[in-house]
């Protein structure tokens, strides 16, 4: 129903009162649609039984009072008078005959009704905070005869009417949901509807939180229809509404409000309230409901080692370190710190994590671990670049022989450090020489050649796992010099032929002894000594014949020949 279409039947005031003779004439209305007048009276009481009829009197124009009609029947109470022409005026009044006592009652005089009801406004829309549909509400309207109130959606033209009532409140989205422009308008008795209010827009809240700034931001449309707004206050709940706190009061015209006074594993529930005249009346929002969440933080962040990857031949060593942890959904990378100290180390790398995988890894190719010692920190970062776990920081073994071995200790191992072994070279593979638990200090290396690591092992950790963690090569590259003997008593301390030196590479160096007759009685790597036997057998005293082939470390090559006595 369009409302500008329509225009119903129109209402009189009643203007005098009587009892059977004097009966009740409550209006006079018209409905334009059919030029009908619709004369309307109260019923009246019958004492001595003896009604007669109704008269029905209507004067057009000012002109004389004539008769209409008359109306044999008590119980109708009203009659309609069809009017030829609608642009003119009519009264009129009526009649009644009781024939018990002859009297004739007359009620007063009335003309159409062609006044609307006054037009009222609406107070506010506003969201009911529990089940958030939208209720309007209205003063109730001071004509006389209002019957009931229209409720329009007015979001183009005069809008469509979405329901009518009786009260002065009315909850428009039960009729059509959604958030629009809402108008009323009031119907009278002769159901004359008034002029429709000003259109009239709910605010509307919309909220979006930034985790990594720790801000909720809110931002709004102005509520539309007063002809000013006040003030507003923002509203918060952090128990799922069942209590709101005013946390601030803003100006008529602020569209936005950021709030900051919640930590991440909050739930929050906002509502904006707005006020009109000197804070009478006010409207609320829509809610906003914000979840957040703690990040979920590792347990750990354990550094497994810190080790030297460098090889003999290697002009520069780099490093790579070792870590696991756990939990790792909320965090986004891994920052790998590293520095000369434990003091300040600095961050040098970002590395993904990983969904599912727990252990990582990462090669420093920057580091010269020949150089020095090299320590090392891992932090786990969330979405915001902050840390919320670390390692502890552990560190590279630099190794130096000067001529003594000097290194530092390995460090922060869940458990400790469960030995040191001091390993060398053999050509194929790494001899340990000697170990112990603490740091190997003070061996003198001057008369030693060959090459040199330091490996620190972990004692089995809460994890049930070990590791190793070794330093950079240290290669003692010496000239070659060296001594042989010449004389075996084969009962004494000297039982032995030795090649004793430096810078000898005995993988590639050895000798052959031969008796007189030119038969080779052994041939061996010159770092394995012989003590006169010979298939089982002492040898008989004597001169023996041997030639040695020598390489140096620095690549000298030598071969010498002499005689040995060996004597009893």
């Amino acid at each position: 129903m369009r409302h500008i279409f329509f225009i119903p039947l129109l209402l009189v005031t009643l203007l005098s009162t009587g009892v059977n003779s004097e009966p009740h004439i409550l209006r006079a209305c018209m409905n334009f649609t059919d030029s009908i007048v619709t004369v309307t009276w109260g019923r009246q009481t019958d004492v001595c039984a003896s009604f007669s009829r109704y008269s029905i009197y209507g004067s057009k124009e000012g002109a004389p009072f004539v008769k209409l009609d008359d109306v044999p029947t008590l119980d109708v109470t009203e009659y309609p008078h069809k009017l030829k022409d609608l642009n003119t005026t009519w009264r009129y009044y009526i009649t009644i005959d009781f024939q018990c006592d002859g009297s004739l009652g007359t009620s007063d005089t009335v003309s159409i009704d062609l006044t609307l009801p006054n037009t009222l406004q609406i107070d506010s829309l506003s969201y009911v905070l529990s089940s958030q549909k939208i209720i309007a509400g209205w003063p109730k309207n001071p004509s006389i005869d209002t019957k009931n109130y229209v409720v329009y959606d007015g979001t183009t033209g005069n809008g469509d009417s979405i329901g009518t009532t009786g009260d002065t409140s009315y909850i428009v989205t039960d009729a059509r949901p959604g958030r629009y422009l809402v108008r009323v308008s009031s119907t009278d008795s002769c159901n004359l509807f008034s002029l429709l209010s000003t259109p009239h827009q709910v605010t509307f809240l919309r909220s979006s939180i930034d985790t990594c700034a720790r801000e909720i931001f809110l931002n709004w449309d102005l509520y539309a229809g007063w002809a000013s707004i006040d003030s507003q206050s923002v509203y918060v709940s952090k128990d799922r509404g069942l209590t709101f706190y005013k946390d601030t009061t803003l100006s008529g015209g602020t569209k936005t409000f950021i709030f900051n006074d919640f930590v991440l594993g909050d739930t929050l529930l906002f509502y904006v309230r707005s006020y009109t005249r000197m804070g009478q009346v006010s409207s609320s929002s829509n809610t906003n409901l914000i979840q957040t969440r703690e990040f979920v933080a590792p347990s750990y962040v354990y550094l497994q080692l810190a080790t030297v990857a460098d090889e003999i031949d290697n002009t520069k060593a780099t490093t790579r370190i070792a870590w696991q942890t756990d939990n790792i959904q909320d965090v986004a990378r891994f920052s790998i710190l590293s520095g000369p100290s434990f003091s300040k180390p600095l961050h040098i790398k970002h590395l993904p994590t990983e969904v599912g995988r727990f252990d990582y890894q990462y090669n420093d190719l920057s580091a010269d671990a020949k150089q020095r010692s090299y320590a090392y920190k891992v932090n786990a970062l969330d979405q915001c670049n902050d840390t919320i776990q670390s390692s502890e920081i552990s560190n590279t073994i630099h190794l130096t022989i000067e001529p003594q071995i000097i290194h530092n200790e390995y460090v922060n191992w869940d458990v400790g450090v469960k030995e040191y072994a001091l390993q060398k070279h053999n050509g194929s593979t790494w001899n340990t020489l000697f170990k112990q638990a603490n740091p190997i200090l003070g061996i003198d290396f001057t008369d030693s050649a060959g090459c040199y690591h330091v490996t620190a092992y972990e004692e089995i950790n809460k994890f049930n796992a070990s590791s190793a963690s070794t330093s950079n090569v240290v290669c003692l590259t010496k000239p070659l010099k060296y001594s042989i003997t010449t004389a075996v008593n084969t009962q004494s301390n000297n039982n032995r032929f030795v090649i004793v030196g430096t810078g000898i590479d005995h993988s590639k160096s050895s000798y052959a002894i031969y008796n007189r007759w030119g038969e080779k009685l052994v041939n061996n790597r010159t770092d394995e000594p012989w003590y006169a036997y010979y298939k089982g057998q002492l040898v008989l005293p004597g001169s023996y014949l041997y030639v040695v082939t020598l390489v140096g470390i620095l690549g000298e090559k030598q071969t010498t020949k002499g005689i040995l006595n060996v004597i009893k």
